[in-house]
């Protein structure tokens, strides 16, 4: 008889049910169990929460000791959501220290707080270069990277990505990886700087090799009019001045053009020296003349 009792017993221990063991100190409640709320299907998660099949807010909720602030977690139609709610601001930190940090007025600040009134503020590490904001394209081949170093902010496309500022999904400044700059156009051909387009300004400054001024040295060789004249007659412009045609190919040097133009109207100075001196000969040799002429009527 007592052995069908104490074996009913032991039939009975088990098939009860197995829950999950707790332990209550007095200041807290702990299990080394896997927890479910409102869900009963965990899997490898300790803390699994089910919130409610309609509405918001019906995830988690932690709430400040004074109950002022609360931080909600949960799944809604529009994804998963973060709430900071009421006047609450949004911090996400590691090391005690702020990582993201979102006021409750929208602002953003990724590396602090203090974020004054701009919209989105980032701070970069103390110390070394690149520490900034870093943008990967999807196959991690190029980077784009902002940040602030001692040679001033830097925007630095790396690897051998170029650089394109654009408006209206249109090139307005283009830099190759070569160096090449490219403004209104992305095609640069050998120039260093191309402009597609007019350029304004109030003074250009041109760094010339070289200058004109030998026409005045004692030793230039200056044609004669003839010659020039029969250069333009057979080519249809001045000697060492490229032609139209060469023009509209290949364009002209501002520099190098500057100094052409230079050595023309210093040649053409000389000439107008060289003339005032014949003209000033023969005004006197026509005083002379004249003279001449007026002893012989006067006698």
């Amino acid at each position: 008889m007592k052995k069908t009792i104490l074996l009913t017993l032991l039939v009975i221990l088990f098939h009860l049910p197995v829950f999950a063991q707790w332990s209550d100190n007095g200041t807290s409640l702990t299990t080394t169990d896997n927890v479910g709320i409102g869900i009963s299907t965990l899997g490898t998660y300790s803390l699994s929460l089910k919130q409610s099949n309609t509405g918001t807010g019906y995830g988690m909720r932690i709430i400040n000791g004074s109950s002022t602030q609360s931080m909600q977690f949960w799944a809604g139609g529009t994804g998963v959501v973060i709430d900071a709610e009421g006047d609450a601001n949004l911090h996400l930190r590691t090391n005690n220290q702020d990582r993201i940090y979102i006021k409750n007025n929208g602002q953003i600040g990724v590396g602090t707080s203090a974020i004054g009134n701009y919209l989105f503020t980032l701070r970069q590490s103390e110390t070394g270069a690149g520490n900034g904001m870093r943008i990967t394209n999807g196959s991690g081949t190029q980077h784009m990277q902002l940040w602030s170093g001692g040679s001033g902010v830097v925007i630095d496309a790396e690897g051998n990505a170029n650089l394109h500022l654009r408006t209206n999904n249109t090139d307005r400044l283009f830099i190759q990886n070569n160096g090449q700059v490219g403004i209104g156009t992305n095609s640069m051909g050998s120039h260093q700087l191309a402009v597609e387009g007019s350029i304004g300004a109030r003074e250009i400054k041109v760094e010339a090799s070289g200058w004109s001024d030998f026409v005045f040295e004692k030793d230039y060789e200056l044609r004669t009019l003839e010659e020039v004249e029969q250069h333009i007659n057979e080519n249809g412009h001045l000697p060492e001045i490229p032609s139209e045609e060469e023009v509209t190919e290949n364009g002209v040097n501002l520099g190098e053009m500057n100094a052409k133009l230079l050595q023309k109207i210093e040649e053409l100075t000389l000439y107008m020296i060289d003339m005032n001196k014949r003209m000033n000969q023969l005004e006197t040799e026509n005083t002379q003349l004249k003279e001449k002429v007026q002893l012989i009527e006067n006698q």
